[in-house]
């Protein structure tokens, strides 16, 4: 009870101070790229901070409740070091992107220290016999592998209000039910303590949020998660262990597969973000974001259900377990009408297939046009080149509306009933971008594959576009003919060559368009415009 409301408070103030401070402040970093964010508002990142202060005040419950045994045990001070080591990661992270290679080496480092400290996976449990196999020198690498993935596995939860701290929840009471007769309690104190912080936080992150956990929170439960789980298994054999957890994130496991499945099949980087998880298909079905997570709540509950199982079988039944699992949580998904059922499958792989050489297209001219912002003079020169690749993708008219400026190209095709489909940036700027593709060429899968990717082009050229020049990128309030057609890198007068002005001209001429001034078209893709 100490350890629980202990965290509960903690993490109540923290999340306070945090919101009253930081709620409508401009957060650098993370929120300056280009990723799907919970939400178009500028919220804070760092309720990773909340999470972690109640794990603090839990460690210090613990200590005086079992009058400082845990002060000697290297293991405890194992765990927590190298969980609040992961949380440093993310949280400079959520301030300042470091790469996602960065980040792995970081947590590949964390978890090998983890292992020379003392958590380690040494042996496991043979299902269904009582056998235990020694792991020896593999035992090294499946503890990494574990503790790694466990790491980002919880991030990859954290894509919508409140899921990822509803879920980390539900496994902290997991473990503390498991982790009473290990270490006279401590590892239980522990997890109820951040039992009590994720309560905490979700008064400020069920939505709407108005705190985000961020990589920093999410790193520092998924590895406690993982560094407990192999901690409260009984003299190592933790197959028992490691399988109620991963049974009980079931439903990120399928939603993360489908997300490789779906982004390879279309030719797309695997970990590319999109908005195709089942939290966004259940939002673009009109379903409220609260009941979106409650529904998934319900589903991570049903998968608990497994992780329970497993953990009372002591490991014996895991195989079936995984396979029932697995086939409940999918039929459930395609009873809510989540996911495809197997008839389906080919045909929707076989649409996708159908993306591939869009992707490469799009992906080759966003390199392209991310290398020409580093060159143009002004970001009116850069609306100029992102005209030429509209152009070149087969769009009969592009709208962009940046900080109150707007521009507007028109193609060469107009057809009276297009599709048309918009794009909102605003985590840092206002800014929205309307395409419209003709009916007769593009169907509504390749519009809304292509103007993503393009937009996603045009948001990235213009963050690089500032990085190169140190300011803010504007729109000038009027387009001025004579200055798109001239770049930073232009001769000097007496260096151009004869016709080199004709030159430029002609190679312009077929991007140049027209300046649209009619009334904007309908906002939803596939709807007839006004």
């Amino acid at each position: 009870v100490p350890c629980g409301l202990g965290g509960l408070v903690a993490a109540l103030a923290l999340s306070g101070v945090l919101h009253s401070k930081y709620g409508s402040a401009r957060v650098l970093g993370r929120e300056t790229e280009y990723h799907h964010a919970h939400s178009p508002n500028r919220i804070p990142r760092l309720g990773g901070i909340c999470i972690v202060g109640g794990f603090l005040t839990a460690c210090l419950a613990a200590i005086g409740i079992l009058e400082g045994a845990p002060l000697g045990m290297k293991h405890f001070w194992a765990i927590t070091g190298c969980s609040l080591g992961v949380f440093a990661v993310g949280i400079i992270d959520d301030l300042r992107a470091l790469g996602a290679r960065r980040k792995l080496v970081f947590q590949v480092l964390l978890a090998m220290t983890a292992y020379f400290l003392g958590i380690r996976i040494e042996r496991i449990q043979v299902p269904f016999i009582a056998e235990v196999v020694p792991l020896e020198g593999l035992g090294f690498v499946v503890t990494v592998i574990w503790l790694v993935a466990m790491t980002n596995l919880i991030n990859l939860i954290d894509g919508i209000d409140g899921l990822a701290a509803g879920i980390g929840v539900m496994l902290m009471a997991l473990l503390a039910w498991v982790g009473f007769s290990t270490a006279g309690g401590l590892y239980s104190m522990l997890c109820i303590g951040v039992l009590g912080a994720l309560l905490g936080f979700l008064r400020f992150n069920f939505p709407p949020a108005r705190i985000y956990m961020g990589d920093g929170g999410a790193y520092f439960i998924g590895f406690f998660i993982g560094a407990v789980s192999i901690e409260t298994s009984n003299k190592g054999t933790v197959l028992a262990a490691l399988a109620g957890p991963m049974l009980a994130l079931a439903l990120p496991v399928i939603d993360t597969t489908l997300a490789l499945l779906r982004r390879g099949s279309k030719g797309l980087p695997l970990f590319r973000p999109d908005l195709e998880h089942i939290h966004h298909r259940l939002i673009n079905r009109g379903v409220t974001k609260t009941k979106a997570v409650l529904t998934l709540y319900a589903l991570s509950l049903l998968a608990m259900g497994f992780g329970i199982a497993a953990f009372a079988g002591s490991g014996r039944h895991i195989p079936v377990l995984i396979g029932l699992a697995a086939a409940a949580m999918v039929l459930a998904l395609q009873w809510l009408n989540l996911i495809p059922s197997l008839s389906a499958a080919r045909t929707v792989l076989k649409g996708h297939w159908k993306l591939r050489k869009h992707s490469r297209y799009l992906l080759t001219l966003s390199s392209w046009l991310g290398m020409e912002a580093e060159r143009c003079a002004s970001l009116d020169l850069l609306w100029a080149d992102f005209r030429f690749l509209a152009n070149k993708v087969g769009m009969a008219r592009v709208r962009l509306r940046l900080n109150g400026v707007e521009r507007s190209w028109a193609g060469l095709e107009q057809e009276p009933a297009p599709w048309v489909c918009k794009h909102l940036f605003s985590n840092v700027r206002l800014m929205e971008m309307e395409f419209h593709y003709p009916r007769s060429r593009f169907s509504e899968q390749e519009v809304n594959h292509i103007t993503s990717l393009a937009s996603e082009a045009w948001y990235k050229a213009v963050l690089t576009w500032e990085k190169a020049h140190g300011r803010d990128g504007v729109l000038t309030m009027e387009a001025a003919p004579a200055e798109r057609r001239s770049r930073q890198t232009v001769p000097a007068p007496e260096e151009q060559t004869e016709g080199w002005q004709d030159a430029v001209s002609n190679r312009l001429a077929p991007y140049e368009g027209t300046v649209a001034t009619e009334a904007p078209a309908a906002s939803v893709l596939g709807a007839e415009p006004a």
